[in-house]
């Protein structure tokens, strides 16, 4: 069954309904159009972002609004001059000073609510949370929704990665698991290595093909009596595994 209301027009005539039911039939399914789609939009820029999230950090007036006018109680350390005229940093922050006219602060974000917890899922999802859960999202947060709507910028890589946790309420919520944080752990530790991103001993490279073969087939069949998503999103979550342990890419990144 073709869902009409997942295109992107409501009103569609008699004749255009037939040509799309008819897909089908002719061996090309709605999913072979959208990888067709998303291919022909070319590829997008290497950008990134990088969220350092501080909660309980140093203050704004330990950092980037120093009050350099404010009484000497409200400042105790010095501002310096930075590359932007008229306006200056935290004395600690000398390299951030001399590129500051290539990026901007934002110094209007503020809100009255004393509740760790409530401040920073609003923070994290830009909803203030109605009936709070300790740890549970009630919207999605800012990584999860990157991940949903832009994607990685190179196949086989995770498009959103946390170290050395997911800070709590940074998961995907009802977008599904698929898009909360890779955790990586703590990269300082001695031990430390990327979980799950080498073959199980026994697996060589060439069964592990023969197995995802073997997989696509089954899930072929299985998908076609899929209504509810299931195994569409189960097939995600194993194409991503397979890309991730196959290549090299992503132990390259995380040769740290």
């Amino acid at each position: 069954m073709l869902n009409l209301l997942s295109t992107d027009r409501k009103d569609i005539h008699r004749r255009e309904f037939l040509r799309i039911g008819s897909l089908a039939t002719g061996g090309v399914s709605l999913a072979d159009l959208l990888r067709q789609r998303a291919s022909a939009q070319g590829a997008r820029n290497d950008t990134a972002v990088i969220q350092v999230f501080l909660c309980g950090g140093p203050s704004q007036h330990d950092t980037f609004d120093p009050k350099p006018l404010a009484p000497a109680e409200c400042r105790p350390f010095n501002s310096i001059e930075t590359a932007m005229p008229g306006v200056r940093v935290t004395e600690f922050f000398p390299r951030l000073a001399a590129i500051f006219d290539e990026f901007s602060v934002v110094r209007s974000v503020a809100h009255g609510d004393g509740s760790h917890n409530h401040s920073v899922h609003w923070l994290q999802t830009g909803h203030y949370p109605s009936k709070l859960v300790f740890g549970q999202n009630q919207f999605p947060a800012t990584g999860a929704m990157i991940a949903r709507y832009r994607g990685a910028n190179v196949d086989g890589m995770p498009p959103n990665v946390a170290i050395p946790n997911g800070f709590y309420y940074s998961t995907a919520s009802y977008l599904g698991a698929r898009y909360d944080p890779m955790e990586v752990g703590d990269p300082n530790k001695p031990d430390f290595s990327i979980p799950n991103l080498k073959l199980i001993d026994g697996i060589t490279a060439h069964r592990l093909d023969d197995r995802m073969r073997i997989l696509r087939g089954l899930d072929r069949f299985r998908r076609d009596f899929d209504t509810h998503g299931q195994f569409a999103a189960l097939d995600a979550f194993q194409t991503s595994a397979y890309d991730m342990i196959s290549g090299p890419k992503v132990r390259s990144a995380f040769d740290i």
